[in-house]
């Protein structure tokens, strides 16, 4: 897809009626993403989207999101990429660090880019 780039697979929520938590999550490292946002960049691809079950828990082995991960990655992508979106994310994540959204809107927000979209499954408010 044009501009997507995967940055992890899986899910560790363990919802009775998703198939993605069957698999561990496993999240790519900044230097395979990094290859992707080259080999995208050179097609040229100026706007593109981070893609996994939950974008809010890049790094994280949990639910847990982790602002030591999230930052760079979406720093990394702001580099090749003027505007960036996520694909994918639960409301009970956000909600888990509020403040590190707006952290992330500190680092997408810019001159190239007024808003960022992500997709919330209606599923995300569900106990599992």
């Amino acid at each position: 897809v044009n501009g997507l780039i995967e940055i992890g697979r899986g899910c560790c929520r363990g919802c009775s009626f998703c198939s993605v938590t069957t698999r561990p999550t496993r999240w790519y490292p900044l230097e395979k993403i990094e290859e992707e946002l080259k080999v995208n960049t050179r097609v040229p691809v100026r706007k593109g989207i981070l893609h996994s079950d939950d974008v809010y828990f890049y790094g994280s082995p949990n639910v847990m999101p982790r602002e030591e991960k999230l930052i760079p990655l979406l720093k990394l992508a702001k580099k090749y990429y003027p505007q960036v979106g996520w694909s994918h994310v639960a409301v009970a994540s956000l909600m888990t660090k509020p403040k590190l959204l707006s952290k992330c809107a500190e680092v997408l927000i810019d001159d190239h880019q007024s808003w960022w979209g992500v997709e919330v499954g209606v599923e995300t408010g569900s106990p599992g």
